[in-house]
């Protein structure tokens, strides 16, 4: 993965800042302090992972008389193009935060394939789904500050071991994986709880085989009682029934037959005639109210249209005086255009300089040569004259022409007002009005309707009576009987007498029942008991099939819950994967550093990590000691000066880095700041180091004029006029 441009919009002290990355490339990053150096580092980093290096929010980072910001990234990894956007809004809207991602072949002029376009809620770690590095993993891998360095110098053996884990080992991804599987366990261990909870609550519920066939046996003496006690109901049912019929018709003095016949005769003709009717009468209102709904439209369109009748009327008398005009103006136009002809007929007569009349031929005396020159001109002049009057009654007649031809229309138009709109108008409104009147009084529209209908003959015949009669006695019967009310009017004389009417041994029996309600109230306490009995023999069979699947759940639990005991183990710091890792990575740290150390400290022979040590009981304990093998000896990393110990660690830092570029296929790196504290020889020595890690893309950010002057390419940074960061590539130095 290498960068190929970085544009910042109102991104901190940038308005407006484009840069563009070669590759290979070995630039430096110069200016003063507080110039906007260390934004670019920034703009790359949250162009990846959407977070930033210091310690502000968007707000703060958002330049302050600008509304948003916004960062573009151009890279290219594995020979694909990405393309990355990324945008803030000070403003709540629905871009708040937005987030484009697009990618290409590279070297292509391939449409841009869209990988994600949103808004989001929460920063998008780009350089985590892509390539595979967390925001931390991704800055320690290709960005190298002073407090890099710093850290690793000043660092005890056990904290720098965990750096190490962290760096090397993805210590940190390890520990997340960690947490999620102590969170995972601690889910099934409540799980577990939970099951074995529910486990006892089920054993109390299964029976044993005895008690299920005892159970069976009683609710079938159960069922025998309750069905003989139905059938003692069902007799005092019949009785009421009989008794309640019986009575009825001797009350209306009616023969079982004939009561019968009559209301199955009202059921089956008359009540259908009522239904009929009844339907032919609300049909007639639904036609009536459709009408009335559109004389109602009807009269509101009239009503509108006629409205017009006295504007029409004022309208017609106003432009009546205008038919007079025209007649007027056609006369004094016809006068007018006859004398314009005589004069012309005048002006054509030849001109009477030879001596004779041009009209009759006669000889002429000077005196009447002159009159006839001062006829012509006067006749040209009144010629001229008579032209624009014409012009002007013909602009006249036109306008009058207009105004008469719009009279012509509104009278004509007032006529069909007047002449067919108005009685009809009239007209709808009567006929609204008597509809209205008959709908107005629902029982007279429907005692009116019953007086022309063919129900009025029926119901005034012998039969008709009759059978409402009857009707009536069978809707008593109803009230009071809901079923089988006709079925049991025949047969009820007979069987009162066949059951004994009048014997209370039959009445009451069995012996125990002094009434129905008795007999109902121990019927529904035989189906208690035998609903309570089967709710037990059906809760026990589902308890066991619950049972099965609990235990089935709980074995599942506990093999998960030791699987991932077992991952907690081989994760372990202290003596699982992560601690393998580091005894490996170390030899290769060792090797790496070494090389880079020589560089620097010509007596450094080499370096070597210490990773376990003896305590006083004899046992190892996990540890990260440094130890420097020089020319003269072996010195401990905490024996070696300042300017020594900051050497050593930066060869370290390097030497980290370049191992954690090789591993994620990264090939640029950027060192910012990392090198203020060192004397001019060691900085040529630390930039000769940076180049040994034969790393394509280098930006070193320093405000150092003799490290900047050490790499080919100069990028320098400082502040215009308004106070926003510029950007001159290849410009010299001025510090």
């Amino acid at each position: 993965m290498y960068l190929k441009s970085l544009r910042l919009q109102n991104f901190l002290s940038h308005r407006d800042t484009f840069i563009q990355f070669d590759f290979p490339m070995a630039m430096s990053i110069v200016g003063q302090n507080g110039t906007g150096k260390s934004s670019l580092v920034e703009g790359i980093y949250y162009a990846l992972t959407g977070k930033i290096l210091r310690d502000a929010s968007f707000n703060e980072i958002t330049n302050n008389d600008a509304e948003f910001h916004r960062v573009e990234l151009y890279l290219v990894h594995q020979g694909v193009e990405f393309h990355i956007v990324r945008e803030y809004h000070r403003a709540n809207t629905n871009k708040k935060k937005y987030v484009l991602v697009r990618s290409r072949p590279e070297g292509s002029n391939e449409e841009w394939t869209v990988l994600t376009t949103r808004s989001v809620s929460a920063d998008w770690n780009i350089s985590d789904t892509l390539f595979g590095l967390d925001g931390e993993s991704a800055r320690n891998t290709f960005i190298i500050g002073q407090n890099d360095i710093d850290g690793i110098s000043t660092l005890g053996p056990s904290e720098r071991r965990s750096l190490l884990i962290d760096l090397l080992c993805e210590g940190k991804t390890i520990a997340k994986v960690n947490a999620q599987i102590n969170k995972s366990l601690k889910a099934i261990n409540q799980s577990i709880g939970e099951l074995t909870a529910r486990r006892l609550v089920l054993l109390r519920d299964i029976l044993s085989d005895d008690e299920v066939a005892a159970l069976e046996q009683t609710n079938q003496q159960l069922q025998s009682q309750v069905e003989f006690y139905e059938n003692v109901a069902m007799n005092f049912h019949k009785r009421e029934r009989y008794r309640t019929i019986a009575k009825v018709l001797d009350d209306f003095g009616l023969e079982p037959e004939e009561f019968i016949q009559g209301a199955l005769n009202y059921q089956n003709r008359y009540q259908q005639a009522f239904k009929k009717h009844v339907a032919r009468l609300h049909q007639e209102r639904e036609n009536l109210q459709s009408r009335l709904e559109n004389l109602r439209e009807r009269y509101a369109e009239l009503k509108k249209q006629t409205a017009d009748i006295p504007h029409l009327e004022k309208e017609v008398a106003e432009l009546a005086h205008f038919k007079d005009e025209v007649a007027s103006l056609s006369k004094k136009r016809d006068a007018l255009i006859a004398e314009k002809a005589r004069l012309e007929q005048v002006l054509r007569i030849d001109s009477p300089d030879d001596g004779n009349c041009p009209l009759c031929g006669r000889p002429i005396t000077g005196d009447e040569v002159e009159h006839v020159r001062q006829y012509r001109k006067e006749a040209q002049h009144r010629l001229e004259t008579v032209i624009k009057q014409i012009d002007a009654v013909q602009a006249k007649l036109k306008t009058a022409s207009e105004k008469e031809t719009l009279l012509n229309k509104r009278t004509e138009r007032l006529n069909y007002l007047k002449n067919v709109l108005l009685p009809e108008f009239k007209k709808v409104t009567e006929t609204g009005k008597e509809i209205r009147e008959k709908l107005s009084d629902r029982r007279q529209f429907a005692v009116d309707f019953y007086q022309n209908s063919p129900l009025r003959k029926m119901v005034e015949t012998g039969d008709y009576k009759a059978a409402l009669y009857a009707f009536r006695a069978y809707c008593h019967l109803k009230a009071s009987i809901s079923d089988f009310v006709l079925e049991d009017a025949r047969y009820a004389e007979s069987e009162l007498e066949a059951q004994g009417e009048g014997n209370s041994e039959a009445d009451h029996s069995p012996i125990e029942f002094g009434s129905l309600k008795e007999l109902q109230a121990k019927i529904s306490e035989l189906r208690s008991t035998l609903a309570k009995n089967q709710y037990r023999i059906e809760q026990s069979e589902k308890s066991k099939a619950l049972l099965v699947e609990i235990d089935n759940s709980l074995t599942s639990y506990r093999e998960q819950a030791e699987i991932e005991n077992l991952l907690l183990s081989v994760l372990s710091i202290k003596d699982g994967a992560p601690a393998m890792m580091l005894e490996e990575s170390l030899q290769k740290l060792s090797i790496i550093s070494t090389q880079f150390a020589v560089n620097l400290a010509p007596d450094v022979l080499k370096i070597d990590f210490i990773s376990r040590k003896q305590n006083q009981n004899g046992n190892e304990t996990p540890t990260l000691e440094i130890q420097i093998i020089k020319k003269d000896g072996v010195v401990a990393y905490g024996a070696l000066s300042g300017g020594e110990r900051v050497k050593i660690a930066f060869a370290i830092r390097v030497a980290i880095s370049t191992m954690l570029l090789s591993s994620k296929n990264i090939q640029f790196f950027i060192v910012d700041e990392a090198m203020a504290s060192l004397d001019a020889e060691s900085r040529q020595k630390m930039v000769s180091l940076l180049q040994a890690m034969n790393v394509p893309q280098v930006m070193v950010i320093t405000h150092l004029e003799d490290v900047a002057n050490m790499y080919p390419t100069i990028a320098h940074v400082y502040r215009d006029h308004q106070n926003h960061s510029q950007i001159n590539i290849n410009a010299a130095s001025s510090l």
